[in-house]
């Protein structure tokens, strides 16, 4: 009976290694997936970023696209008398 009760602590204590290895792994991988999850939205943000900074000078060139449209009609309106 001293032996078998041996042999199923050695079981249980080799399952309890093997679950507090998987336990490691799956913590590991969540840790990773995490700082990954963290590098996407700091891409995102940048990518915010650039959307806002083009969509300014966008506006800016419309802007002044604009401003040379009047000017045109002006000139034109000058040389044609």
């Amino acid at each position: 009976i001293v032996g078998d009760v041996s042999h199923h602590q050695h079981t249980i204590a080799s399952a309890v290694e093997e679950q507090s290895a998987s336990v490691s792994q799956v913590s590991s991988a969540m840790s990773g997936a995490a700082a990954n999850t963290l590098r996407i939205g700091e891409s995102i943000e940048r990518v915010v970023g650039a959307t806002v900074s083009t969509e300014g000078a966008v506006r800016h060139l419309l802007g002044a696209v604009d401003e040379l449209s009047r000017g045109t009609d002006e000139l034109e309106r000058l040389v044609s008398g």
